[in-house]
């Protein structure tokens, strides 16, 4: 089964939204929809370099759960402010996949000079610092000193490593009330901080007359968090409950799909209507190379967006590297502290992916078949590891993939970055990345997670980033934009040329003059006589890979089922054999067998009391599979009968 993450490349930035409290030392703890994970441990004393200053040190924490797999974030932040409060230095220590990254930076004449240190090497970087940046004990003085009139305010600027630029936010006071914090209520003021950046989620603060935050909230990626202040025995008590009490965050943050899509790797395009959920809210960017919007809805705010696989023509076509390449491709063909492109043996693999092909694209698509195969191990449980990394490891989920696909493409000559966004899989769309490339001044996607050729147009994009001086910035923030406040429903689609629409109030299915058909599906065969087919509920349930599209059943006799199962690019009939007999292949018969004009394979086993039959056949990313269990001559008739009458569209 294919897994993606949806709230990995977000989990860094939850864990620098936690409180960095500025008193002498404070303990926080961290809550998802309620449900306690993670905490804040702040200590502030005052600095002796700058002199008059103050140095606080924030260790946050977040232990969650994605698909059952265990995730644990710790980033420990240290900032030193000068006597005017202004941060004139930085040091960020993250643990976000095997081994842990390094910032180190220094305010100088307006720009903020840094280093990198991830997979033992150290690069520089910098990045242009804004007037007014204060730190913590200074944001905390200015935010006692608005007092409790609502309407009073204060702006300045914020920065987190893991977004890679500042942020100017505005703090409101919205008046005083009583708060509930830790079973009681306290009189408190209650602050709304905004963000100028689109897809930054405004944050609500309850601070007391000092301007400490007690308690905070904000909702993003379809959830609820809240921080609030604890004593440290409740966080111990949280540390020693262990992952199994952590909070699954994929289901809570996935996006149902409307309906289930046939073949979605081989999909031509697909139109979606999209909608925010807030009356005032807004949608992230949309429009790029894939994806035009086709209609407005002024009053609801909602569109049409029409998502399209795009490949660049043969007239189109560009050689690698390139001899001339645009100032604006710089970055983008350039190594990072997260695209580690000149890296040794990220340089080897891109030399043994993309051979001897001087074709840009075929290159890169032979670079995406590379990645897909070198990450062996399909994992959730790394949060966000570089490219340098993912090279010597070969393990992680979607956005290992899209960084390595994307400093090999580097390294290979061809501009590269990383996108952000959804993508649909096993009836629900979720969180991804994946990778764009740049052929002849216009950029298309592949994706190293699925390694077919060119990305589907369920891929639909938010934000994308070249991961420049290692922050994920409006790639992220677009993520953050859709992920939980919008509304999304796939209107039409075309598969092999063929648009098909997506009617709630027109059934998927229907029996008529004796044959079943699936519209969606595009897929039909006749119902024995004296059988009774319908078909499944495809669109429901949650994410699965495999689903029922149509059941016969007869009294006195068998069920026979159709289903349909999404398949990895490299499955092939050969395996499923053996993947039935639980290893043990000689425990069943198989033969190959034509099946709806297409070679197929019928496979047999089970015991003298029940037995089973099936055939598959396998078309584009999806494996159609009829079973018969039972063996009488009415189900093995049957069966017989469905198998012969199959067509697929």
């Amino acid at each position: 089964m294919k897994r993606f993450g949806p709230l990995r490349l977000l989990l860094p930035l939850l864990v620098s939204f936690l409180p960095l409290a500025a008193a002498q030392e404070s303990w926080h703890i961290a809550l998802l929809d309620g449900q306690e994970s993670g905490y804040a441990h702040a200590l502030t004393r005052p600095a002796e370099d700058p002199a008059g200053g103050f140095e606080t040190t924030t260790e946050t924490f977040l232990r969650l759960k994605r698909l059952r797999a265990a995730i644990e974030i710790k980033t420990t932040l240290t900032s030193w402010e000068d006597a005017a409060g202004q941060v004139v230095r930085l040091r960020q220590v993250s643990v976000l996949a095997q081994s842990e990254t390094i910032y180190e930076g220094v305010v100088k004449d307006g720009v903020l000079e840094f280093t990198v240190t991830t997979a033992g090497a150290t690069r520089p970087a910098s990045i242009d610092w804004p007037a007014d940046v204060p730190g913590p004990k200074e944001v905390e003085r200015r935010t006692a000193a608005l007092g409790e009139t609502p309407g009073q305010s204060a702006s300045f600027h914020q920065f987190d490593f893991m977004l890679g630029e500042p942020s100017r936010v505005t703090s409101t006071v919205q008046g005083v009330e009583e708060a509930p914090l830790g079973g009681e209520t306290r009189r408190l003021r209650r602050v709304v901080t905004r963000f100028d950046q689109a897809g930054m989620p405004d944050v609500t603060t309850w601070v007391d007359e000092h301007g400490f935050a007690l308690k905070t909230s904000m909702s993003m990626a379809g959830l609820t968090i809240v921080s609030e202040i604890a004593s440290k025995e409740r966080v111990d008590a949280f540390l020693t409950e262990g992952t199994a009490a952590a909070a699954e965050v994929f289901e809570r943050s996935m996006i149902q799909a409307n309906v289930r899509l046939p073949r979605p790797r081989a999909l031509d395009s697909v139109l979606y209507r999209i909608a925010p959920k807030a009356a005032d809210g807004a949608l992230p960017p949309l429009e790029d190379e894939r994806q035009e919007i086709v209609m407005r809805e002024e009053d609801s705010g909602a569109l049409l967006l029409r998502v399209t696989a795009r490949v660049p023509p043969e007239t189109r076509r560009q050689r690698r590297p390139l001899p001339d390449p645009a100032p604006e491709l710089a970055e983008y063909l350039e190594p990072n502290p997260m695209l580690q492109s000149d890296d040794p043996l990220v340089a080897r693999l891109a030399a043994v992916g993309a051979g001897a092909e001087e074709d840009a694209w075929n290159a890169a698509v032979r670079l995406e078949r590379l990645v897909f195969e070198t990450i062996t191990q399909k994992s959730l449980d790394v949060v966000f590891a570089s490219a340098s990394e993912v090279a010597k490891t070969c393990t992680g989920d979607c956005s290992e993939h899209a960084v390595l696909l994307a400093a090999l493409c580097r390294a290979a000559g061809i501009p590269a970055r990383v996108a952000m966004g959804l993508v649909y899989a096993g009836g629900i769309f979720g969180g991804h990345a994946w990778t764009e490339v740049s052929i002849d001044g216009e950029w298309y996607a592949l994706d190293g997670t699925i390694g077919r050729g060119v990305a589907d147009p369920t891929h639909l994009r938010f934000g994308v980033t070249s991961l420049k001086a290692g922050g994920l910035s409006s790639g992220l923030l677009g993520v953050l934009a859709g992920l939980g406040s919008i509304d999304l429903e796939i209107d039409e689609f075309t598969l092999r040329g063929v648009t098909r629409q997506v009617d709630a109030a027109r059934p998927r299915w229907a029996v008529e003059e004796g044959r079943f058909a699936d519209r969606v599906e595009g897929l039909s065969f006749v119902v024995p006589e004296g059988w009774t087919a319908a078909g499944g509920a495809p669109a429901a349930g949650g994410m699965t890979n495999e689903c029922v599209l149509a059941e016969l059943s007869r009294a006195g006799a068998g069920t026979i089922r159709l289903l349909a199962r999404s398949v990895r690019p490299d499955f092939t009939l050969k395996a499923l054999p053996d993947e039935l007999a639980g290893g043990d292949a000689e425990s069943v018969f198989s033969v190959s067998r034509r099946v709806a004009g297409l070679d197929g394979m019928f496979v047999a086993g089970g015991s003298e009391a029940q037995p089973w039959r099936l055939v598959a056949v396998l078309l584009d990313d999806t494996a159609y599979v009829i079973r018969a269990a039972g063996g009488d001559d009415l189900t093995l008739a049957a069966f017989e009968e469905v198998v012969d009458s199959l067509a697929l569209e």
